[in-house]
């Protein structure tokens, strides 16, 4: 190519980056923030595992940073040595417990989610007590201010799930009024 082709192409491809300016740089900008965002954090993969062993017990077999509700988290799957497994979200900004969950037993394990938070055995007990079944599943989730356990258990009519109040152990009753 000659030099005045690669000219004219340079000139050509600068002016087509041009034209679209304010759509590349929004991409750029919304690209750039986010890899700004999701490697500038407080909590890095090797505290989040620390911090998840002081809850409970087990290898941690996948570890990933995800955003969730435009928040950084770190999600850990947690092989148990009951051969279970339990899926902890914690924030990347601060050492604090999201989401803890586990999909199929065994149950045969307990974790200590914090201060503040009743034990996981405690508030299975509870529910298997309240409804006489054994647990499927369950989920440790903040619900506005405060923390709570749900257990689903399997009954003739279908699945049902049991509330626990994590601060308390109690039973959260359902006193929705029907139309």
């Amino acid at each position: 190519m000659t030099a005045c082709k690669i000219i004219t192409l340079v000139i050509i491809i600068s002016a087509l980056n041009n034209s679209n300016s304010a759509g590349s740089n929004y991409l750029h900008f919304k690209y750039s923030e986010t890899v700004n965002n999701f490697l500038d954090t407080n909590v890095k993969i090797g505290n989040a595992i620390e911090y998840a062993g002081t809850i409970i017990v087990g290898d941690v077999v996948k570890a990933e940073k995800k955003f969730k509700k435009n928040i950084q988290i770190w999600i850990l799957n947690i092989h148990l040595p009951s051969g279970g497994f339990v899926e902890m979200e914690i924030s990347a900004s601060e050492k604090k417990i999201l989401q803890i969950k586990a999909d199929e037993g065994p149950f045969e394990y307990d974790l200590e989610p914090g201060e503040g938070i009743v034990s996981f055995n405690s508030a299975k007990k509870n529910a298997e007590d309240h409804s006489g079944l054994k647990i499927l599943k369950w989920v440790l989730k903040q619900n506005k201010e405060k923390y709570e356990y749900n257990f689903w258990v399997f009954t003739k009519s279908g699945k049902a799930q049991v509330k626990i109040d994590a601060g308390t152990g109690d039973l959260i009753l359902n006193n929705k009024k029907k139309k």
